[in-house]
């Protein structure tokens, strides 16, 4: 809890503080959606919608583990890989939310090894994702 307010009062030192000084009329398209990426990512309904995806993200591959363990089969249905592609696409957005509320700050102020963690988990989810459809369309090729 400690970490998460370090975090709050660097983003808002370092990117709303400046934000704030610009007049409404005079922002940027990029500053007017960092301050949308802000307002979102600062709120408790977006930490709770991240919380509860990831918990549902864990409960999915527990159900998926399970039936490949049941069965013995490493070919699932394709409603397990619709669901792995709509968590994917969860994560990847919380991530960029956060990294452009954050702006470059996301890569060194508090927080900033989780946040390097997050990068490196959901840039694996895309590669696990990338190589199980590519594995799906090879094994959909018939000789």
């Amino acid at each position: 809890m400690a970490a998460r307010l370090r975090a709050r009062k660097s983003v808002r030192n370092h990117v709303i503080r400046p934000l704030l000084q610009t007049p409404l009329e005079a922002e940027t398209l990029r500053q007017r959606l960092q301050r949308l990426a802000i307002e979102c990512v600062l709120s408790e309904k977006f930490d709770y919608a991240s919380a509860a995806a990831v918990i549902l993200n864990a409960v999915w591959i527990g159900c998926r583990t399970d039936y490949e363990s049941r069965y013995w089969v490493t070919d699932v249905p394709s409603f397990f890989l619709i669901g792995d592609m709509l968590f994917t696409a969860l994560a990847l957005l919380e991530l960029i939310m956060r990294m452009v509320a954050g702006g470059c700050g996301f890569f060194y102020d508090q927080g900033w090894k989780w946040n390097w963690f997050d990068l490196v988990v959901v840039f694996t989810q895309l590669v696990d994702l990338a190589a199980s459809l590519d594995i799906g369309a090879a094994g959909d090729q018939s000789i």
